[in-house]
This record gives C-alpha cells, sequence and structure tokens, in this order.
C-alpha cells in the first residue's frame, strides 16, 4: 500500500454563514489528487456541519470538533456522539488542547471520549501536544506519552484514529517542532507506550505545508507515491493557518489548524 496524505482543518470557534461558504466554495474549488492519495477532513463548528456537508464536495469529508464521553441526557451544552452518528458525521476531533487546557479535562478522560466514539462508528482525530513550560522543563516524551497511553488503555484497534501531535505553544506563534526530531525521538518514544498496535498515523503542526509536503515527495524523511505536483495542490487547498505533516507507521499525514 502506498502512503498516503490526510489533511485535516480545524476552524475552532469561527465562522458566520457566508464565510463558510467561501470556505468550502475554496476547497470544492481545489484541485487535488484522488482519495487514494489524499484524505481531506475539515473541522466546523457544531452548529454549521449539516451546512458544511451540504456544501461539501463528497470526496471531503466533515468532523465534529468535539463529543461527549457517553450517551446524552443532563449534560448542557455537549454534543454527544449519537447526534453525529444521526447527522452521518463520520469524523470527531478529540481532544484539542483547549478543552485540555481551559476545560481542565484529563489523559483519562479523554481516553474514554475516543474509546465511546470509536464504539459508535466514528472516525477521531486524536490531539496531544505539550506546553511551552513542558518543552523548557524537558518533559515533551513524558507528557504525550502519558495522553497517548491513557487513550491505549481504552482502544486496543487504532484503524480509525489519526494522531495528531501539536506543540501547545506552536499554536499561533509560528514556532515549530523539526519533522526531523518528531520522527527520530516522539514517533520511536510513543511506539514504546502502544507497541501493540502501533500507531497508524502521527502528524506534525508546521506554517509551511508546501515546504514539507516538497520535502516529503521528494526526500529520505518519507518516500512516498506522490509527485511534486500533486503534493503543490495538497498544500493549496488549505485556507487555514498551520498546517503540517511527517512521516507515519502507514501513512504521511498532514494536518491544519485554524487562527
Amino acid at each position: 500500500m502506498g502512503r498516503k496524505f490526510f489533511v485535516g482543518g480545524n476552524w475552532k470557534c469561527n465562522g458566520t454563514t457566508e464565510e463558510v461558504k467561501k470556505i468550502v466554495g475554496t476547497l470544492n474549488e481545489a484541485k487535488v489528487p484522488g482519495e487514494d492519495v489524499v484524505e481531506v477532513v475539515v473541522s466546523p463548528p457544531y452548529v454549521f456541519l449539516p451546512f458544511v456537508k451540504s456544501l461539501l464536495r463528497s470526496d471531503f469529508h466533515v468532523a465534529a470538533q468535539n463529543s461527549w464521553v457517553r450517551k446524552g441526557g443532563a449534560y448542557t451544552g455537549e454534543i454527544n456522539t449519537e447526534m453525529l452518528v444521526n447527522l452521518d458525521i463520520p469524523w470527531v476531533t478529540l481532544e484539542h488542547s483547549e478543552r485540555r487546557q481551559l476545560l481542565n479535562e484529563t489523559n483519562e478522560f479523554v481516553g474514554d471520549k475516543v474509546a465511546y466514539a470509536l464504539s459508535l462508528g466514528r472516525k477521531v482525530i486524536a490531539c496531544i501536544g505539550e506546553t511551552l513550560e513542558q518543552c523548557e522543563a524537558g518533559t515533551t516524551l513524558d507528557v504525550v506519552s502519558e495522553q497517548t497511553k491513557a487513550i491505549t488503555d481504552k482502544v486496543s484497534n487504532w484503524d480509525n484514529v489519526v494522531s495528531a501531535y501539536e506543540p501547545v505553544w506552536a499554536i499561533g506563534t509560528r514556532k515549530v517542532a523539526s519533522p526531523a526530531q518528531t520522527k527520530s525521538s516522539l514517533r520511536t518514544h510513543l511506539r514504546a507506550v502502544a507497541p501493540d498496535p502501533p500507531l497508524k498515523d502521527l502528524c506534525l503542526t508546521k506554517p509551511s505545508c508546501s515546504f514539507l509536503l516538497h520535502q516529503i515527495a521528494s526526500d529520505e524523511l518519507a518516500p512516498i507515491h506522490t509527485h511534486k505536483e500533486q503534493s503543490k495542490d495538497i498544500a493549496g487547498t488549505s485556507p487555514f493557518g498551520i498546517v503540517g505533516t511527517t512521516q507515519c507507521h502507514r501513512e504521511v499525514v498532514a494536518w491544519a489548524f485554524g487562527p
């Protein structure tokens, strides 16, 4: 099986109906290779999910930005996975650093959320990453290992999980982690946490999508069955902010975050 790109866009808490129409229009007009080369997923706010799904081209997919840890009930403001099933939303993003930091959601809670979403047939983009303080203290590997282990404790099959590594200190700062460092240390360390099965997908955020996709398509980081012209097309599809990619266990993936 040839390596494959995964390109995701997280719109966070942004957008109006007109802005969403404009973004979707840009995506619909984008020239990209077939789904055997790249999988594209966008994650708009919940209120826009059906709207985006109705307008978006059929080879691109939609993800929710969060889902509740169990079946619905007296949990005002939450969105349960059953709702995503009902709306035919195939993907959900769990657990963005903002929810860890602002809402104090623990690693164990995240593991439960991932497991529940998978149990109802959703695919999960599982976010991991360290803060600036943790990075400067040299505890990056310990932090992301604990975050990952909390998921592996609850999930045995990673076929429908994409692990998205984003250093919290890189959000909106244009500071980045090295793809080579991620390949040589982070991925190796995480495989030790979850050796059976190994992580299927691991992605790294990076401001220069075009540069990295060209690099991945041409050098020793990840020799894949994709031409440079295709990588240009993939890079050009994202109207969002930070975009990135690195070599993965089975595939090459990219992840794009909004402002």
